[in-house]
């Protein structure tokens, strides 16, 4: 699940179970700037192994193994973004340059 323009400054693990619904969840945050911003990405971790991630300013880029069915290799970008096209320009290059 990806979730943008949280307003959060700190995601606790109660928090985050409260929003998944069960405690079989993991997450990666971006925490809010002033109450303004925030990312946050969950997965379940019955059905996804994280293999690694990038925590920008305005995204997170994570890549997971699928443990169910025949294990493929997952990538899930989470994107919030309301500047510049100059900013925004930036910031696609650098999630482009994710491999």
């Amino acid at each position: 699940m990806c979730l943008q323009e949280t307003k959060c400054l700190d995601f606790s693990r109660e928090k985050v179970c409260l929003l998944w619904g069960t405690n079989e969840v993991e997450w990666v945050e971006n925490k809010a700037i002033n109450s303004a911003g925030g990312v946050l990405t969950m997965w379940s971790n019955k059905s996804f192994q994280l293999s690694r991630f990038v925590n920008g300013r305005n995204y997170i880029v994570l890549e997971e193994f699928w443990k169910r069915g025949n294990g493929a290799h997952v990538t899930i970008v989470n994107i919030y973004c309301s500047g510049s096209l100059r900013e925004k320009k930036e910031m696609w290059n650098m999630v482009g340059g994710f491999r």
